[in-house]
Parts: structure tokens; sequence; C-alpha cells
């Protein structure tokens, strides 16, 4: 998220692009047709290169640089970070340096403090120190690089999860990782990093207001200690965790538990080793982890390694690989004080801006939310949406609505001379 020039960044690593829209002034989509295209010369082109405008992503992220307008691109399969200046966007713009390589036109892998080896995870980003933390599965590791300047090819500056830049063991410790698909999340609040070690069926979390080579977590998530690696399905357990996002004022970490179908919410105010998340996402409760098909109350961020959580709207964005969208959570931490039911029709505001069609599932136009006569109402047991809308009203206070439902789909119409028949239904 660019929150300043109001643009959304979405990686789309088999067309080998990075798609940006455009957003208002609060941030918010405008609509869902993307406004211009990085890596491609067009909309329609989808080939892989190794060129100063061309990926070949494979599971690529992102993060951007807001103060600077830099947006960095982890380009997996050419071993190297793009660094984009979106001051100005143009669909298939060049690069203007990259990391991990000495040019634009060489992808070679390889362990060394300059170079990377299949970087296939969210980069992270601290921008008060303009540090990029750049996590890498093969190798295990996660090099520091220092981009207040930056110089095609330069060195890291420090490396995380090794003793130096040439190692590249796996282990279960507090020091070592087993690295697959990464997910990263820094919070400034902190100077904690949060690196999802998906093999060991954890997220480590490494205090880094001082860093050094092979530097021990502090805290661990998933686990009870340093050296277990079992895969679990609870309230304190996690199967292949992948995409991290931190909301740092509300000291919330998200973590995208992959193979349980879900996403849990975990309290890290004050973090202890094993503790139990407070909320999950996409299942019913801690002891579930069913597979379900795409819904908005569906979770499946498999080999994902990206989330974000953008702090002013509240809003989490989910990308799921294997369904090929964005999910989009709304109000992740509103009250009853902060969003109120506000049109009386006995449906709170979150439940009906989640419903189908972006909030207006009787298709309308307008927002349910906004309206008395339309109702959402959830199956907490199927997780089927329905939503009633009131067409007719006559004197006699004699209504005819249309229920539509969502799973099966169908629609019917009810007639009814119950006045409050909303608040009832």
């Amino acid at each position: 998220m660019d929150e300043t020039n109001h643009r959304l960044f979405v990686s789309e690593a088999y067309n080998e692009r990075v798609l940006v829209y455009n957003l208002d002034a609060d941030n918010e989509l405008i609509d869902t047709t993307a406004n211009f295209v990085i890596g491609q010369p067009d909309f329609t082109s989808n080939a892989t290169a190794t060129t100063q405008n061309g990926f070949n992503l494979d599971d690529g992220g992102l993060v951007f640089d807001d103060a600077n307008n830099r947006l960095f691109v982890s380009d997996e399969s050419n071993c190297r970070v793009m660094v984009f200046d979106t001051t100005t966007i143009t669909n298939g713009m060049n690069a203007s340096n990259v990391i991990g390589q000495p040019d634009f036109t060489t992808g070679t892998c390889s362990i060394a403090a300059s170079t990377l080896e299949d970087p296939e995870s969210t980069l992270s980003y601290d921008a008060a120190r303009q540090y990029l933390f750049v996590p890498q599965y093969v190798s295990s590791r996660v090099l520091v690089f220092d981009v207040n300047t930056i110089t095609n090819g330069e060195a890291a500056i420090f490396v995380i999860g090794q003793d130096d830049f040439t190692s590249s063991t796996n282990d279960t410790t507090a020091t070592r990782m087993k690295l697959e698909y990464v997910g990263s999340a820094f919070d400034p609040a902190t100077n904690y990093l949060y690196i999802s070690d998906s093999n060991n069926n954890r997220v480590l979390v490494f205090d880094t207001t001082t860093i050094t080579n092979g530097m021990a977590a502090s805290y661990v998530l998933g686990q009870t200690n340093f050296t277990n690696d079992t895969s679990g399905l609870s309230v304190n357990q996690l199967d292949a965790p992948e995409a991290l996002a931190i909301d740092a004022v509300n000291k919330i970490l998200y973590v995208a538990d992959s193979d349980n179908y879900r996403i849990l919410m975990f309290d890290v105010s004050s973090i202890t080793n094993g503790e139990d998340a407070v909320s999950v996402i996409g299942q019913a409760d801690f002891d579930s982890a069913v597979a379900a098909t795409p819904s908005q109350f569906t979770s499946d961020n498999g080999e994902g390694t990206g989330m974000y959580f953008f702090q002013t709207t509240q809003k989490l964005y989910v990308p799921e690989q294997y369904n090929n969208r964005v999910l989009v959570y709304g109000d992740m931490h509103e009250t009853e004080e902060e969003s109120p039911e506000t049109d009386d029709d006995g449906s709170d505001k979150s439940t009906e801006d989640a419903a189908p069609n972006s909030g207006d599932a009787n298709n309308d136009g307008t927002l349910d939310s906004e309206q008395s006569t339309v109702t959402g109402l959830v199956n907490s047991a199927t997780a089927s949406y329905s939503v009633v809308a009131a067409t007719t009203c006559t004197a006699n206070n004699s209504v005819s609505s249309d229920l539509k439902t969502t799973d099966p789909p169908r629609t019917t119409t009810i007639t009814t001379t119950q006045p409050d028949f909303l608040t009832s239904l």
C-alpha cells in the first residue's frame, strides 16, 4: 500500500507482473480494475525475463517505502530484489536498482553477502533505519540491507539464521530455521521482526533493536520452546505458517496457518512462548480445519507469503493464491461504540459489509449496511449468507421481500403483514 499517493500493489506471480490499483483519498478501492502494470508492457502479456523491466517471480513478495516512493519486489527465480521508483508509474517501467545481482541481466543464485538464493518471501522494511529484510528459503536465512542509498549488487550488512554469509544450515533452534514459503512482518514500535519458519511449524520473533549475525530469536509462537517442530491444530499450534501481517497499534499479529486453512490472531502486546491465539479467521473455531469452497467466510492462503494490514482503515488484505484473488477483511478491531449498527435492521455493520458483492448482496447499487430495508444473516454452522430485501410496503403493513441465499443460490419471495419482520427474521 502506498498511503500517500493512494495505490495498492498486488504481486501476480504466474503472470510475472505487479498490478497497481488506484485508491481514493481514504485509501479505499475505487474499483477492481488495475490501472498500471509493472513487469509487462501491457495487461495481456505474461512473459518471464531477466531484464530491467521483467520478472521471473515464482512467489515474489512486495514491500513499499512510503517516504522515498520505492517499491521493492522479490524476483525469486532471478534471485534478486528489484527496486522501482514509483514517483511516476508507467506500464512496463524500468527498475532503478537491483539487489542480489551486479546488473539487470544476471540471474545467478548463490550464497554470499551480495547474492541471493530463492528469495521466495515477503520482504519487510524498517523505515526509521531504512533496513530491508530479505528472507531466503533455500539457505534458511534473512539478509539485512541498508538501503539509505542503493548500489546495484550491494552487500548485506547482517545475516539472521546463519552465523555468516556463506552458511546454509537448517535446524530447529533459537538461531536456526527451516524456511520454505516465508512470511515476514516488522513492527516499528518494538523493532520486532516476525519470521514464519514454516517447516518448523512456528513463527520466530527477533528483537532487531541490536542486530548481530546469527542472533537468537527472543520468542516463538506455535511451539512451547525453540526445539519443538510438531505441527498441530489448536489454539496455540500451527501447521506450515506462511504469510504474516502486523497491526502495530493494537498489537495483533496475523498468521496465515496455511495447512489449517485459517488465519490466527495473536496478541503480541506481551509475548510468551507458545501463547494462545485470541481469534481465528476462516474457521468456526480453533479445532476446525475445513478446506471449504471459496466464499467470504473461508481462508486458503496455501503457498502465499504475502498479507497486508492497513492501519488507517483497519483492513486486512489476504492473497489467496489457489483461488486467484485477494480477500479484504474490514473493520478488524471496531467496537460497538466505534461501529454501531447504523441502519436499524437487526444486522450489525461488519456482517453486512462482509456480504457478497462487496457488501451489496442484493446488487441494488447501495451497501446493505446503509439500508434499513436490507438485512444480512449468516448461518454460523454452514457459513452461508442470506440477504432479506424489502421490495414493496403497503398501508396495511403488508411487505413483499426477496430472500437471497448464497449456499445454495436461490431467491424466494416472502409476503408478510408483520410490521417488524426484518428484525424478527
